[in-house]
């Protein structure tokens, strides 16, 4: 079919995000973060610009991970439910290609809510500093989005499927974090417990994505010099969904209809 379902699949789910619920999450989103913003600029004791910056830039980046991830879980067991998934893979076509139509997609509307993102802190952030942030933004979603997809075709139930993405996303803005903790002189320790934590914690590190490194709120205050991060922060949002890609291909291809 030469990719024809793949293109289907696509068109379908981006159709079914503008006609559902999405517009109005994002809308919702966007606005409470902009009035939560406002009340903790009025707090703020000093820098009270920076501070609503810093809080707007932490609140879309929290808002649209979870408006995206709700959107691929509830899409894909939606179509579960209404037996549309059977019905692609009956067709003489790859299982792939309804995986690669949802992924594709999810990667549009990863660019899209990024580049709103982006829009909105363009009314009190400078250019240099919101086109960084919103392009690692779109790459951090694009990932929690392939997370999703992986866990709602495995583990097929909304509820455990949201909570398997949100676990995913707090793990990998904080592994930074807990693997800097765990080397530092103040841990060491010749007990056993304090050798097994840290090896679990190292082999978190090198399993999931460092997100912490992505979308962070203090560039939009003290913008990157050039942005050289940019190709490692790329490369590794595209080994990890490669990784996560092949995982959830393996499960759909062992899946009886």
């Amino acid at each position: 079919m030469g990719g024809r379902v793949l293109r289907c699949v696509a068109f379908y789910t981006l159709l079914e995000a503008w006609r559902g619920r999405l517009p109005v999450l994002v809308a919702v989103s966007l606005g409470v973060a902009f009035a939560l913003s406002a009340i903790g600029e009025a707090m703020a004791t000093g820098e009270a610009l920076s501070t609503r910056i810093l809080l707007l830039g932490a609140m879309l980046r929290a808002f649209m991970v979870l408006t995206l991830a709700f959107f691929v879980v509830t899409s894909v067991v939606r179509e579960e439910n209404d037996r549309v998934v059977e019905m692609v893979f009956s067709q003489a076509c790859p299982r792939s290609d309804y995986y690669f139509g949802k992924l594709a997609a999810c990667a549009a509307l990863a660019v899209v809510l990024a580049g709103l993102c982006g829009l909105c802190l363009l009314v009190h952030a400078p250019m240099r500093a919101v086109a960084p942030w919103a392009a690692s933004l779109s790459l951090e979603l694009w990932m929690v989005s392939a997370a999703g997809l992986f866990c709602v075709l495995t583990l097929r139930h909304a509820l455990s499927a949201l909570l398997a993405v949100l676990a995913f996303y707090v793990l990998g803005r904080s592994i930074g974090a807990l693997r800097r903790l765990s080397e530092s002189p103040l841990t060491e320790s010749a007990d056993w417990m304090e050798y097994t934590v840290d090896a679990f914690v190292t082999f978190l590190y090198y399993l999931l994505p460092d997100l912490g490194r992505y979308a962070s709120a203090d560039w939009l205050v003290y913008p990157p010099d050039g942005f050289a991060e940019a190709p490692s922060l790329a490369v590794q949002a595209a080994i990890w969904v490669a990784l996560v890609s092949g995982a959830a291909l393996f499960d759909l291809y062992r899946r009886n209809l």
